[in-house]
């Protein structure tokens, strides 16, 4: 009976995912490799198909305003699209966490067109370009590690003086402006972090806050979440122990397609009788498919960020991890292609 009951619990799994394949995902990645990554090197992508045995649908790169590349890339855009993948640039006011709290770079600033000669070139850059690229802008709003941010600080102030209605404001201006440039080819993606919970920060206060944070259906193609099982600084959660909160309060406001726009797991912190080989074989095969309907992408950010005080994020930290992974988005429910369209 013991095997009867395991065989049909494996049967029915499978059912699911045949089922669900019918809705396919598409799959997506944040692969660097430390000296390249996509869609930089074509190296990365070579590397990207021997260790997966395919290419991704979606291909990421973060950029900082201030940075010394914060020009729109054609070439990585260009290399995107010649591997079969959508370009998304995941765009960030300000100079990062280490200017996380400066007054020049807070949503208002930015709303009061002090940034504008920067944004109307950047979109006629893109509007140059031609091709569709998804925009992620301003990603983690609800946190305070950005400049933008506007989650509350350990005195129960609003990070950077950023109101929620700062930050949407903000969006909608420069969402303006690249429809004043004609850039018709960007595609935006609003993502929020998953719900940082603390003293500060109540699971109210967070539900309320992402209400204020949308900028409205008009300004926005996409949403997205963020979260990362991290066994290292907390306590090793499941996807839907990470996801399911913020998956409820996001698609309440919005009929939008969704994605997993970062996630990923570390290998330490597991429960005895799991691992991030089983977490990741979960969470693509059970987890999402039987849960959450709403997913359309999901994007592995698979980077070592040890040495940034983090962890090694990778879906190859072992061997057993990129077994699970390369099976996981190689079944016929993660062969989907990414719908580009304004509603």
């Amino acid at each position: 009976m013991k095997y009867l009951s395991i065989l049909c619990a494996a049967l029915f799994a499978v059912a699911m995912v045949s089922c669900a394949a019918e809705e396919q995902i598409a799959a997506g990645v944040y692969f660097n490799a430390g000296k390249y990554y996509c869609p930089a090197d074509e190296e990365a992508f070579s590397q990207l198909k021997s260790q997966t045995g395919r290419l991704a649908k979606l291909y990421m790169n973060f950029q900082s305003w201030t940075e010394e590349y914060n020009t729109f890339s054609t070439r990585l855009a260009n290399n995107a699209g010649a591997h079969g993948g959508v370009f998304m640039v995941v765009w960030m006011p300000g100079g990062g966490e280490d200017k996380a709290s400066d007054a020049n770079w807070s949503c208002a600033a930015i709303t009061s067109g002090a940034k504008d000669a920067y944004i109307k070139q950047y979109a006629a850059d893109v509007k140059k370009w031609g091709h569709p690229v998804m925009l992620r802008l301003a990603h983690e709003m609800n946190g305070a590690w950005y400049s933008y941010g506007t989650s509350f600080d350990k005195n129960g102030v609003r990070h950077n003086s950023n109101k929620p209605s700062d930050y949407a404001a903000m969006w909608r201006h420069i969402w303006d402006i690249f429809k004043q440039a004609g850039a018709e080819n960007v595609y935006w993606v609003w993502s929020p972090n998953i719900f940082v919970v603390n003293e500060r920060n109540t699971l109210a206060s967070q539900q309320a806050d992402l209400v204020e944070l949308y900028p409205g259906d008009a300004y926005v193609d996409w949403i997205g979440l963020d979260g990362y099982n991290d066994g290292v600084k907390s306590k090793w959660r499941t996807f839907p122990e990470l996801f399911d909160c913020s998956y409820r309060a996001i698609t309440a406001l919005t009929p939008k397609p969704l994605m997993i726009a970062e996630f990923g797991c570390s290998e330490i912190g597991a429960p005895a009788g799991t691992s991030k080989a089983a977490w990741i074989t979960q969470t693509y095969l059970t987890d999402i498919p039987q849960q959450y309907p709403r997913i359309k992408l999901v994007n592995w950010f698979s980077r070592d960020k040890t040495k940034q005080g983090e962890t090694d994020w990778r879906f190859n930290s072992s061997p057993e991890a990129q077994a699970a992974y390369s099976a996981a988005v190689n079944t016929a429910l993660y062969q989907g292609s990414i719908t580009l369209e304004h509603k």
